[in-house]
C-alpha cells in the first residue's frame, strides 16, 4: 500500500510518545501506514529469547512483492506477537503454514508488551508493518493511533462465521474505539486463589473447603502461620512490577463494589470508601501478621506460602510444583460484597492493507488464531482461558476442563471486570502502585496514600485530556 507522506510525518511525531506510554508514560497521537521500501531494523533488546528467523529479519515483504504472491504461490501475511517464543508459536505456524497453500505466515516475536508496542511505532517509519498484531488489552488505544485497522463489526457479517457477540462478556469493549470494533480478545488471564492443601491439612484446616469471605481469608492465614509458622497469604506485596501489585489491590476493590475511575476516566475513584476499606484491610493483613513484606522468593511453589492471590498464567507451575497438595477457588468476598476479578489478555487487530486479497488472508489467519483447536493449545502453554463461546464450548477443551486450576480460571470469567485502560493507564498504575508501597512499609497513613494516589492519577487524567 501507498504511505501517505502526512501520516509517515505522524507516525515519526509520535514514535517517542507511544513508546514512552508503553513504558508507563503518556503520549501524542498519530498515524502510520506501511511504506514501499523494505528496511531492516536493528534493535538492541537485552534479550536471548527472540531469535527470529531469516524471514523474521528481514520484515514485511513489501507491497509489490506481495501482490506478486498473490498472483503466484502464497500470500504473506505477518503476525507480531509478544512473548510468541516461550509461547512456542513458530511451531505452530509452521504447522498452519504445511496445512494449506493458499497463506504464509511469518512471525515476528517480541518479548514483553512495552517493547510490542515499540516494534509496532518503529514500524510507522520503516514500512514493516504487520497484517495482524496482538498487543496487551491496555495498548489498544496507543495502537489505535499508529494504523488504520478493519472494523470487526463490519468484517465479521461479511465472512459469515462469528458476530461480535460470540467474544464472551465485556471484553471487546476494550477494542471498541469511537464505535468501532478495531480488536477482539484472544484470549484472557485473570486472579484467584491458589492455595496449599497440605498446608490446610497441618493447620487444621479442611483442603476442600476454602476461605469464603474477607474475615475468612484472615482467619486461614493466621492459622496457617500459628500452626505450621508459614506465610498465611500473599498478594504480591513485594513484587517489583508495578502492575502485579497495582491489579491485587483493584482486585479487592472492585470486590468491595468499588471502581477505580468512571467509564469516561474523568476522575479516579480510588479516594471512595470502597478504595480506602480496601487498603485498610490490606494493611490489616500485614499488621496482623496474616501476611508480611518479606515473602520468600518462589514462596508458593516452595510450599512456604499457604495462599496466593495470582493469576491464572501460573497453572502449570504452581500444579507441578505441588502435585496433588494444590488448590484453587475464587477469591473470598467482603460482607456486602461481589465477586470479582481482574482480567487481562491479548487483542487481535488486523491492520488496513488496502488490498482485498491481502486483507481476506489476514482474516483467514485470525479465523485460524481464534480457532477451538489452535485455542486450547495457547490456553494450555499460556495458562489463559478462551474468550469465545465457540472455544469454550468446544471438545477441543474436554482435556483441560479436567484441570482443577484452569476449571476455576474458567469459572472466574463471568465475574470480570471492565474497567477502561486509557492511553496513559501504565502510568496511572505505577502511580497507584508507587503509593500503596509507602502504606505497605508504613511510610504513610492510609489516608495519606489514598489522597495522594488520587491526586497523582487525577493529574495525569487531566494531562491527557490537553
Amino acid at each position: 500500500m501507498e504511505i501517505m507522506k502526512s501520516k509517515l510525518f505522524k507516525g515519526l511525531c509520535t514514535f517517542a510518545a507511544v513508546t514512552m506510554a508503553a513504558a508507563g508514560l503518556a503520549g501524542c497521537s498519530g498515524k502510520g501506514q506501511q511504506d514501499t521500501k523494505p528496511t531492516v531494523q536493528k534493535e538492541d533488546t537485552g534479550q536471548k529469547e527472540i531469535q527470529e528467523s531469516e524471514g523474521q529479519k528481514q520484515g514485511q515483504e513489501t507491497e509489490k512483492e506481495k501482490k506478486d504472491t498473490a498472483g503466484g504461490d502464497k500470500i504473506t501475511i505477518t503476525f507480531q506477537r509478544q512473548s510468541a517464543v516461550k509461547a512456542g508459536m513458530q511451531e505452530r505456524i509452521d504447522a498452519f503454514n504445511a496445512s494449506q497453500d493458499e497463506i504464509e505466515v511469518k512471525l515476528i516475536a517480541t518479548t514483553d508488551h512495552v517493547q510490542n508496542m515499540q516494534k509496532l511505532q518503529l514500524s510507522t517509519a520503516s514500512g514493516q508493518a504487520p497484517n495482524i498484531v496482538a498487543v496487551n488489552y491496555i495498548d489498544v488505544e496507543n495502537a489505535a493511533k499508529l494504523y488504520d485497522y478493519l472494523d470487526f463489526n463490519e468484517l465479521l457479517p461479511e465472512y459469515g462465521d462469528y458476530t461480535v457477540d460470540n467474544w464472551l462478556g465485556d471484553l471487546p469493549k476494550y477494542g471498541n474505539i469511537e464505535g468501532r470494533q478495531i480488536s477482539l480478545p484472544y484470549f484472557s488471564n485473570n486472579l484467584y486463589l491458589h492455595y496449599n492443601k497440605k498446608l490446610f491439612k497441618d493447620a487444621g484446616l479442611d483442603p476442600e473447603k476454602p476461605p469464603q469471605t474477607w474475615d475468612e481469608l484472615k482467619e486461614y492465614a493466621l492459622k496457617i502461620k500459628e500452626k505450621t509458622g508459614k506465610v498465611g497469604f500473599s498478594w504480591g506485596q513485594n513484587d517489583s512490577y508495578y502492575e502485579v501489585n497495582t491489579w491485587a489491590y483493584l482486585n479487592f476493590v472492585y470486590q468491595d463494589n468499588g471502581i477505580v475511575w468512571d467509564d469516561e476516566v474523568t476522575e479516579c475513584r480510588l479516594g471512595d470508601k470502597e478504595g480506602r476499606e480496601s487498603l485498610e484491610y490490606l494493611m490489616d493483613l500485614l499488621e496482623s501478621g496474616a501476611s508480611t513484606m518479606e515473602l520468600p522468593e518462589n514462596g508458593f511453589e516452595s510450599g512456604s506460602i499457604g495462599m496466593i492471590l495470582y493469576g491464572s498464567w501460573q497453572l502449570d507451575p504452581y500444579t507441578e510444583a505441588l502435585g496433588d497438595d494444590y488448590g484453587s477457588a475464587l477469591m473470598p468476598v467482603p460482607e456486602g460484597g461481589r465477586k470479582a476479578t481482574m482480567a487481562g489478555g491479548e487483542h487481535l487487530m488486523i491492520l488496513d492493507s488496502g488490498d482485498e486479497k491481502i486483507n481476506e488472508a489476514a482474516y483467514k489467519v485470525f479465523k485460524w488464531l481464534v480457532s477451538p483447536e489452535e485455542m486450547a493449545h495457547v490456553c494450555k502453554k499460556e495458562g489463559a482461558v478462551p474468550v469465545t463461546d465457540f472455544c469454550r464450548d468446544s471438545s477441543a477443551f474436554d482435556e483441560l476442563k479436567k484441570n482443577a486450576s484452569y476449571q476455576t480460571s474458567m469459572d472466574n470469567v463471568q465475574y470480570s471486570v471492565f474497567y477502561p485502560a486509557p492511553a496513559s493507564y501504565a502510568e496511572m498504575s505505577t502511580a497507584i502502585y508507587n503509593n500503596l508501597t509507602k502504606a505497605y512499609f508504613k511510610e504513610s497513613t492510609v489516608d495519606e496514600v489514598i489522597d495522594n494516589m488520587v491526586k497523582e492519577v487525577n493529574d495525569i487524567i487531566a494531562k491527557q485530556k490537553k
